[in-house]
C-alpha cells in the first residue's frame, strides 16, 4: 500500500533521525522514463520503514527489491498525474519547501544543512513532496461514497465477513532470496498441482505425503479463514479466488510455496454500514488505485533497472540479484 501523505511538521520530525548511508548512494538504481531513482532514495525509504532492524542478506535483497519496485511505481503515478494535470504543481511544492525552510530557521538550521545531515538532495525532497501532495489530491477526488459503495458491491466477499474453508500443501524454500531455489520449489509445486487437477491423487493425499506444514497429517486442512486474516495476503487472495474443489497455482509467501485448496465457502452478512467495513474498503481501494494508475502509466514510461540493487523481473516473475 502506498505510504500515507505526512504533514510537513511530521515529515521533519520523522526524518530527524540518523541514517547510515552507502558511499554510492547517488548511484542510479532504476530509471522510470527520464526520471532516475537513486540507491539513496531506496535506503531512505527502507530506513524510514524499518528503523535499526537488522536484516540477513537474503531478506535485505528481497526488501530492497520490493522498495525499489514501490518507488518505481510511485514515480509512474507522479508521471500519470502530471500528464493529466492532476498532480502537485511546482508552485505548491515551492510553498511547501518554503514552509519547511521557515520551520528549520526557527530551529536555527538551514535547509541545506538539514538535507545534508539526512543524506537527501533537494531534488529528492521535492519529489517526495510531489508524490505525497499529488497522491493525496487524487485520492480525495476518487474516494467518494459512491465509489466506495461500488467497490464494496464488486468485491463484497472481501469485506462482508465471508470465510472460506481451505487446506494447503506447503513446500519450504531453504533460501527465499535465491531465485533459482525458489523457482525449483515452485516447479515442484506446479507438478503436484497437475497431478491433483488430473485426479491422479486427491489434494488431501498429496498434502499428507508431501506437505511440510504441521497440518499435513490432516490433509492440509487449516479450517476457516477470513479475507484479511490470519494468513499472508498472497495466500488469502488466492484462497478467495477459488471455488469449492479448486486448487490454486503455486503461491509464494515467507513460509515457502503453497498450493491452496478450497473445501467450502461460508457467506458473510456485513454491509458497508457495519463498523470497520468502510475503512477496510477505503484502504483496499487505495491499493487498487495505486496499482491501476502505475500499470496504466507503465505502458508509456519504460522502467529500467540498472542492477545496482536487487529487483523483481515482472515478466520472468523472479528476483534478480544486484551486480557485483
Amino acid at each position: 500500500m502506498p505510504r500515507a501523505p505526512l504533514p510537513i511538521g511530521i515529515l521533519l520530525v520523522h526524518c530527524a533521525c540518523g541514517f547510515a548511508w552507502s558511499a554510492d548512494r547517488a548511484t542510479i538504481a532504476a530509471k522510470v522514463g527520464s526520471d532516475a531513482i537513486s540507491i539513496g532514495e531506496v535506503e531512505l525509504e527502507m530506513r524510514t520503514a524499518l528503523g535499526d532492524r537488522k536484516l540477513g542478506d537474503d531478506e535485505r535483497d528481497v526488501l530492497q527489491a520490493q522498495t525499489l519496485g514501490l518507488l518505481a511505481n510511485r514515480q509512474l503515478v507522479i508521471q500519470y498525474l502530471h500528464k493529466l494535470k492532476l498532480g502537485a504543481t511546482e508552485l505548491e511544492i515551492d510553498k511547501q519547501v518554503e514552509q519547511i525552510t521557515e520551520q528549520l530557521k526557527r530551529r536555527m538550521q538551514t535547509l541545506d544543512d538539514h538535507l545534508q545531515k539526512l543524506g537527501v538532495t533537494k531534488a529528492e525532497l521535492r519529489r517526495d513532496l510531489t508524490w505525497k501532495t499529488g497522491w493525496s489530491k487524487y485520492l480525495e477526488s476518487k474516494l467518494t461514497q459512491e465509489n466506495l459503495a461500488r467497490y464494496f458491491k464488486e468485491h463484497h466477499r472481501d469485506f462482508d465477513g465471508t470465510k472460506v474453508h481451505v487446506a494447503h500443501l506447503l513446500l519450504k524454500v531453504d533460501r527465499l532470496g535465491d531465485p533459482a531455489a525458489v523457482q525449483e520449489v515452485v516447479d515442484r509445486a506446479g507438478e503436484l498441482r497437475e497431478q491433483i487437477v488430473a485426479k491422479k491423487m486427491t489434494f488431501a493425499e498429496a498434502a499428507k505425503k508431501y506437505s511440510q506444514a504441521p497440518t499435513a497429517a490432516d490433509g492440509g486442512d487449516i479450517g476457516l479463514i477470513s479475507r484479511h486474516e490470519p494468513m499472508p495476503e498472497a495466500f488469502s487472495a488466492a484462497a478467495f479466488d477459488l471455488k469449492p474443489g479448486e486448487t490454486s497455482e503455486p503461491v509464494l509467501t515467507t513460509f515457502g510455496v503453497h498450493l491452496v485448496h478450497c473445501l467450502a465457502s461460508e457467506p458473510g452478512k456485513l454491509t458497508l454500514q457495519d463498523d470497520g467495513v468502510v475503512d477496510a474498503v477505503r484502504q483496499d481501494l487505495i491499493r487498487y488505485l495505486f496499482m491501476w494508475v502505475s500499470e496504466k502509466q507503465r505502458t508509456e514510461s519504460k522502467v529500467e533497472f540498472t542492477g545496482a540493487l536487487p529487483y523483481f523481473d515482472l515478466k520472468a516473475g523472479k528476483l534478480v540479484k544486484a551486480k557485483d
